[in-house]
């Protein structure tokens, strides 16, 4: 039977190791747990991504370091250890054996880079405040994720930021997964883009805290491309994502929580 990987967002990786201290959600536990119980060629990988989020998180916070302990070891087995691994620049993601805390103590190592990485990303943000589309604000919300770019301004619009010449098409998933730089770039245009024209932003969009959220998200929707399903519970992160697996032909199927635990693995 073929192998079959499930990236699970950290807003889902997070209910998970909850459920261990506050025994909500239960149905999500028990379906992650019966999956990799009942079938030996589905994994749950984890990436940088998310031991990213998680220095961040316990860089901030007052708990203790058996709390942390615990989320490792919640982390592991839910994981088995296995990882999305970053590439040499002109390679495929990665698929390795690795423990988590290994994963985050390089993390923690270069956690002044990833901040600094971070600030010119909120940096970078200012800069597209000009973008202009004649379409409104409220008008654009109203386009489904799969049909935003049949737009021919909004695709045009990209084109430019991708310095593709209007008369040629934008690379598919295939063209560019073996090449992680490519893969990584683009994909960091094309949220910016969908960013900076107000396409399923939130109120906070221009703040700093969610310019860390959405670098993060960036990360996740790349190391997600790799897997046959991401789920997450993040309504503007997933229509961006479908937005652009629709564009660039990604044949991951993104699922949100609810569609999780209905879906036939």
């Amino acid at each position: 039977m073929e192998r079959k990987e499930i990236y699970l967002d950290m807003n889902i990786i997070i209910d998970y190791m909850n459920y261990y201290k506050d025994y909500k959600n239960i149905e999500l536990v028990k379906k992650i747990n019966f999956i990799g119980k009942n079938n030996q060629n589905i994994r749950f990988p984890y990436s940088p991504a998310h031991i990213e989020e998680i220095a961040v998180i316990n860089r901030k916070s007052t708990k203790s370091k058996k709390y942390i302990n615990q989320n490792f070891r919640i982390i592991c087995k839910l994981t088995l250890n296995y990882e999305y691994y970053p590439p040499y620049f002109d390679k495929n993601i990665d698929f390795k054996f690795e423990n988590p805390r290994i994963c985050y103590q390089r993390v923690m190592k270069d956690y002044d880079a990833t901040m600094y990485a971070e600030n010119l990303e909120y940096g970078k943000v200012e800069k597209w405040k000009s973008i202009q589309l004649s379409i409104t604000l409220e008008n654009l919300n109203k386009i489904s994720p799969k049909d935003i770019f049949l737009n021919i301004e909004i695709l045009n619009s990209l084109k430019k930021i991708l310095e593709i010449p209007l008369r040629d098409n934008i690379p598919t998933y295939e063209d560019i997964y073996t090449k992680f730089y490519l893969l990584e770039g683009i994909f960091e245009l094309i949220f910016d883009f969908l960013d900076y024209i107000g396409y399923k932003n939130d109120k906070q969009v221009y703040k700093r805290e969610k310019h860390r959220s959405r670098m993060h998200d960036i990360t996740h929707a790349i190391y997600a491309t790799k897997a046959s399903i991401i789920v997450t519970n993040d309504n503007n992160f997933r229509d961006k994502l479908l937005s652009i697996y629709t564009l660039l032909k990604v044949p991951t199927v993104i699922l949100s929580k609810e569609e999780f635990l209905e879906y036939d693995i």
